[in-house]
């Protein structure tokens, strides 16, 4: 008796699910906004934010790989300017 009544509700679930993905095209191409990218480098930034600097002095975010990059010139340059 109640394998009856949970296969009902499946089959009307399953009609639900089948209706309302009726129109969706699985194969579409999938569109993914275009990223701002780094003033330096020119790759886009990473996803997460964190992974960004913003330098102060000039208003602009560069990614870490640039910022660490300066930051091991300004240690060797002993004092050089940050900014881009």
């Amino acid at each position: 008796m109640v394998s009856l009544e949970l296969e009902a509700r499946l089959d009307s679930l399953l009609s639900i699910a089948q209706a309302e993905t009726a129109d969706i095209d699985l194969f579409a191409p999938i569109i993914i906004a275009e990223r701002e990218e780094c003033p330096i480098c020119l790759i886009p930034f990473h996803i997460n934010e964190t992974e960004t600097v913003f330098m102060s002095c000039c208003g602009k975010q560069i990614c870490g790989g640039c910022a660490y990059k300066h930051m091991l010139t300004d240690r060797d340059k002993k004092g050089a300017s940050w900014c881009v």
